[in-house]
């Protein structure tokens, strides 16, 4: 099944359909108003579904300019940020990127953030402004980010920009040793903008990389 009613008008909204957290696709807000929306309305992170009340709360938001603020108490929120092609975990190149898919990522981060007693918010998108879009629409409630950038390591100024801005400590993610493989992959834009890199640890870069965000979050709160 797939949404309808979407259309490129003013403002667009990035909404995961179906059961593959990776699938995005743009809806205007009239569309979101209307409940054009496919997925779980209890925003199961495992279906890869928002809840539409949190998508109207979202386009509400930007509309009026404003970013989210945590309610009082709410626990330390980390983003899982993936970039182009990311969707395609477990079917492109597995033995390049193992076998393991970006849902099955985001499953054993969930149970690890459990552990931490931390939240995470798993975003995915093969265009460039909609991560940088993310970012911006959680720089005042969010901790710390977990970042791969797919190929937008290598060519994306203004993804670095945003990471550069952002408050919270940044740590950039790679499956494979970026450095061992051809000579465009091991520069990266992104790296002098982050906190730290992780590269050439599968999977387990990224429970790494949380386990060092809620670290560092919790060490440097006032």
């Amino acid at each position: 099944m797939i949404a309808s009613g979407c259309a490129a008008l003013i403002l667009r909204v990035y909404v995961p359909v179906g059961k593959n957290a990776a699938t995005l696709t743009h809806c205007d807000t009239q569309s979101v108003a209307a409940g054009t929306f496919v997925g779980d309305e209890n925003g199961n992170l495992e279906t890869g579904t928002w809840p539409l009340q949190r998508v109207r709360k979202t386009v509400a938001m930007v509309e009026r300019g404003e970013t989210a603020n945590p309610p009082a108490g709410q626990s330390l929120r980390i983003l899982v940020i993936s970039g182009p092609n990311l969707n395609l975990l477990g079917r492109r190149d597995p033995e390049v990127y193992g076998a393991v898919t970006l849902q099955d990522i985001h499953a054993r981060l969930e149970r690890r953030a459990k552990e931490l007693h931390c939240a995470l918010e798993p975003f995915q998108s093969n265009h460039e402004g909609a991560l940088i879009d993310f970012l911006h629409a959680h720089i005042d409630d969010a901790g710390g980010a977990i970042l791969n950038p797919g190929g937008l390591t290598h060519t994306s100024v203004a993804l670095h920009d945003a990471v550069k801005a952002m408050p919270f400590p940044v740590i950039e993610v790679h499956l494979s040793n970026v450095h061992a493989r051809e000579e465009f992959r091991r520069r990266s834009l992104i790296a002098p903008a982050a906190r730290g890199q992780i590269v050439g640890l599968g999977w387990y870069g990224y429970l790494a990389a949380l386990d060092a965000l809620v670290t560092l979050a919790r060490d440097e709160r006032p």
